[in-house]
């Protein structure tokens, strides 16, 4: 659980330090430098939700909410639900009759 744990933590860290969606070198992931614009994060957004199959992770860094709420097809149905207002997330999920 660390370890995961860990591993969400850089991620944030590191989209947010580098300010783009794609921290990436050019040689690994491709950039049309036309389009590359809109993947920068300046000035930082208040929320920023990273669709992924890793489980499912909130935190904050620099004043910046990121969350990702996993797979949603994976079996528990589970999502995060944004409150603006308090700059929180929550867990929820659909329950499906058995």
């Amino acid at each position: 659980m660390l370890l995961r744990r860990k591993i969400s933590q850089k991620f944030c860290e590191t989209i947010l330090s580098q300010v783009h969606l794609s921290p990436l070198p050019a040689h690994i992931a491709p950039v049309l430098w036309e389009f590359d614009h809109v993947m920068n994060l300046y000035p930082l957004p208040d929320v920023l939700i990273v669709a992924d199959k890793f489980r499912s992770f909130a935190e904050i860094q620099a004043e910046t909410v990121v969350c990702n709420p996993g797979s949603f097809s994976s079996g528990s149905f589970g999502f995060h639900v944004y409150l603006p207002y308090e700059r929180k997330i929550e867990d929820s999920a659909i329950d499906l009759p058995v």
